[in-house]
C-alpha cells in the first residue's frame, strides 16, 4: 500500500514537473520571439539606412577632375566624369588627318553624354572639317559648341539629344542643313531648319542658307539667335501665327533689305535686327508696345522707320549707329526714351515729338521734357553752333553725347545744372559760353579736348570743386588746347580748385577789379595762365640801335604802359635794314621770354594786336641765346634759339599736324642746325603738347 501511495505521489510530481517544463519552454519561446523581432527591427533599420545611403549616392553627381583619353588617331579628348558618364567633352590636342571627325561614343568605357560649350568653336582650329558625327549617346549640345565651323555643310542630331542650347551652330557660314534623327522626341527639321518637335518654335536656321526663307504657319515663336549671322538671306516671310521674336533672332542678316513684321507679334527681344546693315526700311506693327535695347543697332542702311502709337518705350541703343537715318518721328504714346537710344546716328538732324506726347516735346528737332525746362537729346547730325535759350534750367545726362559736328555752344544763364556726360565726345567744340555758376556733373565734358575759349557768364559765385571734380570742367579736359577763359562781371567768386591743373591755359580774363572778386583755395594751383583784370595794363619798352627811332601811330601808351588787349602801331625811322623784333613773355607764366620777327605792311607800318604780355620792341642786331618763334610755309609755329646767325634747338610750338611732320631747313632765313630744346627738357615735338599722332619726323 505504501508503495502504491508513493507511486501515485511520484506520478503527481512528474505531472507538475512536466507542467513547469512546458511553462518554461513557452517562456523561452516567447522570449525567443521577442528577441527575433528586435533583431528584425535592427536589421530593418540597418537596411533602411543602407537604402538611403545608396539612394543618396545614386542621386548625387560624382564630379572628378578633368579626365583624358587619347583615341586611336592620336586625338586627345578631355572630359569631366559625372555619375560614371563623360560630360563636357572636347578635344585638347592632336592632329586630324581627315576632314571628318567622329566624336567617340565612349571615353575610357564612360559613355559620352554632353559636349562642352565652345568645344569645337572654329572647329577647334581644324579649319578643314566638313563633317562631324555626333554619337547616339549624347543628350546635350551646349551653347557655341560648333560655332565658327565654317567648313561644315551639314550635321545630324541623333535621337538621344534632348537639349540644344543657344548658338550651338552660330557662325557655321557654309552650313545649309541641320538634320534630325526621326526618332528624336524633342526636335525635328524641315528644309534643313531646326524646330522643336511640334514645329511651334523655329530654333535654328543654318547660317549658310541663301536667298528666301518661308517660315511655316505652325510657328508661333522665332527663338533667340534663330537666324543669327544668316548674311546670305535676302527675304524672310514671317507668318501671322508668330507672336514673339527672340533676342538676336536676325542679328547680322546683312542681306535683308526689307522685312515685314506681322501684326500678331507683341514681343520683340533685344538685338533682334542688330547688324542688319542692308535694311532700308521697316514698319513696326501696332501690336508692339516697346522697342528693346539694341533692336536696330547697326542698321546703317535704314533710311526710315515708322514707330506706331502703341509703343511706350524706346530702349538703350535701340537705333545705335543707324547712320542712314536723318529724321525720326516719336508718337504721343512714348513715355520713356533711354539715354543712348540714338547713339551713333550721325546723320540725324531732327527728332520730332508728337504735340500730344505727355512726357516729351521738341523744338527745331531737339528733344526736351514736356515743360521745356530740360534739354534731353540733341541730334548728333546737327552742325555748327547752338544757343540754348534762357527758359532751359538743366541739360540732361548724355544730352549732347558724341555730337562731333557741334563747334560752339552758348548756354543761357538760367541753366543751373549740366548732367553727367552731357557733352561727352563733342570733339568738335571750340568755344563754350556757359554760366559759371552752374553745377557740372560727372565727366560732363569727357573727351572734349579741342576747346580753345571758354566764357563764363551768370551772376554769383562759381561752385567749389575738389581734387577730383575739377576734372569734369571743359577747361581741364581741353587743357592742352585751351587758350583763354573769360570770367564775366557777374561772377563774384572763383571756387576752390576751379582751374586746378589747367596746365595749357594761357590767359584768364576777369572782367572786374581784382578787389571785387573772391578766390577759393588752390583756385589756380598748377595753372600757369596770366590773370588779367579789368584794370590790367602791360609794360611796353623799346631797345633801338644808334640812329633808329620810333614813330607811334596810336596814342595809347601812358608812362610806358598799355591796356591789356589793346593794339599798337608804329613805324621805324632810319632802320638801315635791321630786323624789328618783338620780345614778349611766354604763353604761360612758367615759360621763358619768346621773340619773333615783325613784318611791316606795304606802307611800312608794324602792328601788334591784342597785347596780353609785357613786351619789348627791338630794332638792331639779334642776340645770341635769345628764344624765337617763327611760322613755316605750312603754318606750323616753331621755336628756336638764335646762335651766330643760325637757328638751333628747334622744336614744334603750335599748329595742326598729322602723322607726319617736316622740320624746315630754314626759319626766317636762318639755317636750322639742331633740333630739340634739351636744356628745357623739350623734345622735337615739345613735351608739353598732346601731338601723339605723329609717327614720322622728316628732317
Amino acid at each position: 500500500m505504501v508503495f502504491q501511495k508513493r507511486t501515485k505521489e511520484n506520478r503527481e510530481e512528474q505531472k507538475e514537473a512536466k507542467k513547469l517544463q512546458k511553462l518554461k519552454f513557452k517562456e523561452k519561446i516567447k522570449n525567443f520571439i521577442k528577441n527575433k523581432k528586435a533583431v528584425a527591427m535592427v536589421i530593418e533599420y540597418i537596411l533602411t539606412i543602407e537604402c538611403f545611403t545608396m539612394l543618396f549616392l545614386l542621386t548625387t553627381p560624382i564630379e572628378t577632375k578633368a579626365e583624358t583619353y587619347t583615341d586611336g588617331y592620336g586625338i586627345k579628348w578631355e572630359y569631366t566624369l559625372s555619375n560614371n558618364k563623360a560630360t563636357n567633352v572636347y578635344i585638347s590636342s592632336g592632329t586630324l588627318s581627315s576632314t571628318t571627325l567622329t566624336i567617340p561614343s565612349y571615353l575610357n568605357r564612360y559613355s559620352v553624354i554632353s559636349l562642352k560649350s565652345n568645344a569645337f568653336t572654329n572647329c577647334g582650329g581644324y579649319k578643314n572639317l566638313t563633317n562631324i558625327y555626333i554619337p547616339s549617346t549624347v543628350t546635350n549640345i551646349r551653347s557655341n559648341t560648333f560655332s565658327g565651323c565654317t567648313g561644315l555643310t551639314s550635321i545630324e542630331i541623333p535621337s538621344s539629344v534632348t537639349n540644344i542650347e543657344s548658338n550651338a551652330f552660330s557662325g557655321c557660314t557654309n552650313l545649309t542643313k541641320i538634320k534630325v534623327n526621326v526618332n528624336n522626341s524633342n526636335y525635328i527639321s524641315e528644309n534643313g531648319i531646326l524646330y522643336n518637335k511640334d514645329k511651334t518654335i523655329l530654333i535654328q536656321c543654318p547660317a549658310g542658307k541663301r536667298k528666301k526663307i518661308e517660315i511655316p504657319d505652325s510657328v508661333t515663336s522665332i527663338g533667340s539667335n534663330a537666324f543669327y549671322g544668316c548674311s546670305g538671306l535676302t527675304e524672310i516671310e514671317i507668318p501671322s501665327s508668330v507672336t514673339s521674336i527672340g533676342s538676336n533672332a536676325f542679328y547680322g542678316c546683312r542681306g535683308l533689305t526689307e522685312i515685314e513684321i506681322p501684326s500678331s507679334v507683341t514681343s520683340i527681344g533685344t538685338y533682334v535686327f542688330s547688324g542688319c546693315s542692308g535694311l532700308t526700311s521697316i514698319e513696326i506693327p501696332s501690336s508692339v508696345t516697346s522697342i528693346g535695347n539694341y533692336v536696330f543697332s547697326g542698321c546703317s542702311g535704314l533710311m526710315s522707320i515708322e514707330i506706331p502709337n502703341s509703343v511706350t518705350s524706346i530702349g538703350n541703343y535701340a537705333f545705335q549707329n543707324c547712320s542712314g537715318l536723318t529724321s525720326i518721328e516719336i508718337p504721343s504714346s512714348v513715355t520713356s526714351i533711354e539715354t543712348y537710344a540714338f547713339s551713333g546716328c550721325t546723320s540725324i538732324t531732327t527728332i520730332n515729338i508728337d504735340k500730344n506726347n505727355s512726357s516729351y516735346s521738341s523744338e527745331e528737332g531737339i528733344v526736351y521734357n514736356k515743360t521745356k525746362t530740360t534739354l534731353v537729346i540733341y541730334p548728333q547730325g546737327k552742325e555748327g553752333d547752338i544757343i540754348i535759350p534762357n527758359k532751359i534750367t538743366s541739360i540732361g545726362q548724355y544730352a549732347f553725347l558724341e555730337c562731333k559736328k557741334l563747334t560752339g555752344i552758348t548756354i543761357g544763364n538760367s541753366v543751373t545744372s549740366i548732367g553727367n556726360y552731357a557733352f561727352s565726345g563733342c570733339i568738335g567744340l571750340k568755344k563754350i559760353t556757359m554760366p559759371g555758376t552752374a553745377t557740372i556733373g560727372i565727366n560732363a565734358f569727357f573727351n572734349v579736348t579741342n576747346v580753345e575759349e571758354v566764357i563764363l557768364t551768370g551772376n554769383g559765385a562759381m561752385p567749389n570743386y575738389t581734387t577730383s571734380t575739377y576734372s569734369y570742367t571743359p577747361w581741364y579736359t581741353s587743357r592742352d588746347k585751351i587758350k583763354s577763359i573769360t570770367i564775366g562781371n557777374g561772377i563774384t567768386g572763383i571756387g576752390n580748385y576751379a582751374f586746378y591743373n589747367s596746365t595749357g591755359l594761357q590767359d584768364i580774363y576777369v572782367n572786374k577789379l581784382q578787389s571785387a572778386i573772391s578766390f577759393g583755395t588752390n583756385w589756380n594751383s598748377n595753372c600757369y595762365a596770366y590773370v588779367h583784370y579789368s584794370d590790367c595794363t602791360n609794360t611796353i619798352s623799346f631797345s633801338l640801335a644808334e640812329g633808329i627811332s620810333i614813330e607811334s601811330l596810336t596814342n595809347n601808351i601812358t608812362d610806358g604802359k598799355i591796356n591789356c588787349r589793346d593794339s599798337y602801331s608804329f613805324r621805324i625811322i632810319n632802320n638801315n635794314g635791321n630786323k624789328v623784333i618783338l620780345k614778349s613773355e611766354g604763353l604761360r607764366t612758367n615759360e621763358p621770354v619768346i621773340s619773333k620777327t615783325l613784318i611791316p605792311d606795304e606802307e611800312g607800318v608794324y602792328t601788334i594786336n591784342n597785347i596780353k604780355r609785357n613786351i619789348e620792341i627791338i630794332a638792331g642786331e639779334q642776340t645770341n641765346g635769345d628764344l624765337y618763334e617763327a611760322i613755316d610755309e605750312n603754318g606750323i609755329k616753331w621755336g628756336y634759339t638764335y646762335q651766330n646767325g643760325e637757328a638751333t634747338d628747334v622744336y614744334y610750338r603750335d599748329g595742326t599736324i598729322g602723322e607726319k611732320i617736316i622740320v624746315p631747313s630754314y626759319l626766317e632765313g636762318l639755317k636750322v642746325v639742331s633740333i630739340g630744346r634739351n636744356s628745357e627738357s623739350y623734345n622735337i615735338l615739345n613735351t608739353t603738347s598732346s601731338n601723339t599722332t605723329v609717327t614720322e619726323i622728316i628732317l
